[in-house]
């Protein structure tokens, strides 16, 4: 083959190798231009919200407020970062929604803080993927007055602290340190926690419970990972099965555990009453000032890893045909440090009559410092006299009908103190 032949072949190469290069770099501008048409929308100012918008992705920054009010929605084709790279906030209310088709980011960014919330009926944060409280810096969100945050319509996760030193905190009703408020909806199928410190507070008013819709009906909401359980006020209903490994904390309020807390150590301190009917793994600590109320008026609450009870610990039971029972199947069943150094109230759950009734069974556990002298009767059951035993593996409380007088020693008691009384009139009216 001649260098001619070779050369023309050659220029032939390259001259479709320069439209192929031309053509691929006309793929990557329309490429940039479609990366540059969904760019974000940055809120670096205090913004509100009042009307229906879209935007292809969601920025809020440098100490400003987001606001979405008045029933409007913004609607994000994309992701949704606050605090993404300094401080931001977002306020949702008076029926506002914030949609997000991608993740949604709280805390975004290392040392930065977010607080967000959601507030009123019919207000709602939505987002079809994951929701993360902290991704690298602290973000705070609370759900008050049946505001509602939604992952993947209640199939989804939120993580509370995705990367070490994180810190994020889903506030139920309102944060710790202030007055508490009605719950908002969580509707989502679990919540977890990364690297970083999870907590799930509570801080309500009336009654609560921990499902997808807010209802005793309702689906129950699940929790997993290192996440912190922290109960401050109102009465809290958790029926579902509570996994996480992170401590409970109840330092108001009532919880009732109706399903499972598998895990976690549960500390009851002053003021803060556990009750319910379901199933406790963890050890769980009764403090001074707490209290134990078994079931939901009444029914039995079992313990599987051991139960302390601290002096000053309170102990209510509901007695009747159907009465309350604690029940510790596994570790250790501990008493107070001292004599009567525990109180137990009685109330009377409808048929309560002279019988004995088992207020603790212990088969399974063994005991450290358990013994009748520990406790002290409160509240009681009037026209009965009670009496503690051990039997067996059972703490069990008789009560007896308190003896009447008989008639005629009555008859003779007045008597002698209608004598008494005419001797006094004599002696008075001699002298």
């Amino acid at each position: 083959m001649s260098f001619s032949v070779l050369h023309r072949r050659h220029a032939s190469s390259a001259r479709a190798l320069s439209r192929l290069l031309r053509c691929a770099t006309l793929v990557l501008c329309a490429l940039f231009a479609g990366r540059d048409a969904v760019a974000q929308t940055t809120y670096s100012s205090n913004t509100t919200i009042s009307s229906n918008q879209t935007v292809s992705g969601i920025v809020v920054n440098n100490n400003a407020t987001l606001t979405i009010t008045n029933g409007a929605t913004l609607t994000s084709n994309g992701s949704a970062q606050v605090a993404s790279p300094s401080n931001g906030s977002l306020q949702i209310e008076n029926g506002g929604a914030l949609k997000v088709t991608g993740t949604t980011s709280f805390g975004y960014t290392l040392n930065r803080t977010s607080v967000a919330t959601v507030t009123g009926s019919n207000s709602q944060l939505s987002s079809s993927s994951t929701l993360y409280l902290a991704s690298r810096g602290t973000g705070i969100l609370t759900l008050s007055q049946g505001g509602t945050v939604a992952v993947s319509n209640g199939t989804g996760a939120i993580t509370a602290a995705v990367s070490s030193g994180s810190n994020g905190t889903l506030n139920i009703g309102a944060a710790a340190n202030a007055t508490a408020a009605a719950a908002g909806i969580v509707n989502a199928a679990t919540i977890t926690n990364g690297a970083g410190a999870g907590t799930l507070q509570f801080n309500t008013t009336g009654t609560t419970y921990f499902t997808k819709d807010g209802t005793s009906s309702g689906t129950s909401i699940a929790t997993s990972g290192t996440l912190k359980l922290v109960v401050t006020a109102g009465a809290n209903v958790f029926s579902g099965s509570l996994a996480h490994t992170g401590a409970t904390m109840l330092n108001g309020g009532t919880t009732f555990v109706n399903g499972s807390l598998t895990s976690s150590a549960v500390t009851v301190n002053t003021g803060a009453t556990l009750g319910g009917s379901g199933t406790i793994g963890g050890l769980t600590t009764i403090a001074s000032g707490g209290t134990l109320a078994p079931g939901n008026s009444p029914g039995t609450l079992t313990f599987t890893n051991g139960l302390k009870l601290n002096d000053g610990a309170i102990l209510d039971f509901q007695l009747g045909t159907t009465s309350d029972l604690l029940r510790v199947s596994g570790g250790t069943l501990t008493g107070s440090a001292s004599a009567g150094g525990i109180t137990i109230n009685l109330a009377d759950a409808g048929g309560f009559t002279a019988a004995s009734y088992t207020l603790f069974d212990f088969s399974g556990a063994s005991t450290s410092s358990f013994d009748v002298s520990d406790f002290t009767l409160g509240n009681t059951i009037s026209g009965y006299t009670y009496q503690l035993s051990l039997v067996g593996s059972t703490l069990q409380l008789t009560a007896t009908t308190s003896a009447v007088p008989e008639p005629a020693t009555c008859a003779a008691a007045l008597a002698a103190v209608a004598l008494c009384v005419t001797g006094l009139r004599r002696r008075k009216n001699t002298a």
